[in-house]
């Protein structure tokens, strides 16, 4: 929040009324080194207090060097200005300020100052009040509706009626409104609100975030490593001093790291070791993740909806196991490539074995003749079985 150098018209602050009058000489060109060697009149509020004077004179006289000045009150300046020669009048003053408006008397050409009134209302107030005014008929631009916008509107679009019901009357008539309005537009800005960033720049952005975090993580860890490391090193030093039976210097540098014996000193140092060392790991880790992309390249495996076998070609396999031994030539395919389909066809062939199994018990019969009782079980090893499921696919049926 700005602060003022003024309470109400009088100056408190004098550091920035300091930098204030900076500002005007250099804008007036005062080129004078060292001083401003001209003398100055300054305006002040009405009954300025004396203790404000004598700071605002302390300032001028030894800070800027200015040989003479004088203080008065602008609007009695303005009075005297412009009324008109030779001729001593009299009339109401009213002096409206930032903060407050003096109403002043003029009695005979001279201030009465026991009369003077002040009112805590002037062009802040104002401000402040067409600000709420705009903002409570246009709530969709609060942001956009800002106190130096509202000064500049009462400075540059608003006067000061002379008959203020008569002014009332005129713009509730239609024309004069059309005429006399001035519309002014805010600061526009054609980007729609919310982001309009697309999934690809969204994911991209996080990801610069995230490397950012990642860097920045980095850089910390590296910096306590660092810390570590000295304080590891000063108090291996000091081991080497207790080893080396230098016992006065032991025990001065004991003192000093606020130990009180060599096993705390042992202790300390196989604790900082371990942090060292972690801290090591994790930068090379970290380092590992930054630099290196890891692709997990897994081998494709065939669809299993595909190959999944129906009842009736699992029942046939049993047709064609005789002709197919253990010397039969293998299908070169990796094992952990099939693995799953060797397990689906495996249970498969065992629920379509029990179903088999129980048809033709109720026969006594087997499909070829014999009289043998059917196994259910599964003698051959699961290779044998892979090379009997895929001949037995590529077979018709027929043979």
């Amino acid at each position: 929040m700005l602060r003022s150098p003024f309470d109400r018209n009088v100056p408190v602050n004098l550091e920035l009324q300091e930098l204030l009058l900076d500002y005007s000489f250099q804008h007036l060109g005062v080129s004078s080194q060292g001083c401003v060697d001209h003398p100055i009149v300054l305006t002040e509020a009405v009954c300025n207090p004396l203790y404000s004077r004598q700071m605002m004179s302390e300032l001028l006289f030894e800070c800027y060097g200015i040989p003479k000045v004088a203080y008065g009150i602008d609007s009695l300046f303005s009075f005297y200005h412009n009324k008109p020669k030779n001729l001593i009048s009299s009339g109401l003053i009213i002096s409206s300020g930032y903060q407050c408006t003096h109403i002043l008397p003029i009695l005979d050409g001279r201030l009465d100052a026991k009369n003077c009134k002040r009112i805590n209302l002037g062009g802040s107030q104002a401000a402040g009040y067409l600000q709420r005014l705009l903002q409570l008929k246009y709530p969709g631009h609060l942001a956009a509706i800002t106190l130096s916008r509202m000064e500049e509107i009462l400075h540059e679009h608003s006067y000061v009626a002379e008959d203020y019901v008569a002014e009332l009357q005129k713009w509730r008539c239609p024309d004069y409104y059309e005429n006399n309005v001035h519309k002014m537009q805010l600061p526009f800005s054609s980007k729609l609100l919310g982001s309009t960033l697309s999934s690809e720049e969204k994911q991209e952005r996080r990801q610069q975030q995230l490397r950012r975090l990642q860097e920045l993580n980095a850089r910390r860890r590296e910096e306590k490593l660092q810390l570590d490391q000295e304080r590891l090193d000063r108090l291996l030093c000091v081991q080497e001093l207790l080893e080396d039976g230098q016992m006065d210097q032991f025990h001065k540098a004991l003192i000093e790291l606020n130990m009180d014996s060599p096993e705390e000193l042992q202790s300390y140092i196989q604790k900082l070791s371990s942090a060292v060392e972690q801290a090591k790991q994790k930068i090379l880790q970290a380092e590992v993740t930054l630099e290196v992309d890891v692709v997990d390249s897994k081998p494709e495996t065939p669809d299993l909806e595909q190959l999944e076998p129906t009842l009736e070609d699992v029942e046939s396999i049993n047709d064609f196991e005789p002709l197919f031994s253990e010397e039969t030539p293998e299908v070169e395919k990796p094992v952990a490539t099939v693995q799953p389909i060797i397990s689906c066809l495996l249970g498969q062939k065992e629920f379509g074995l029990q179903k088999l199994s129980s048809s033709r018990l109720s026969s006594g019969k087997s499909r070829r003749g014999s009289q043998r009782p059917f196994s259910t079980s599964w003698t051959g090893t699961p290779r044998t079985f892979r090379t009997c499921w895929f001949r037995t696919f590529s077979s018709p049926v027929g043979t």
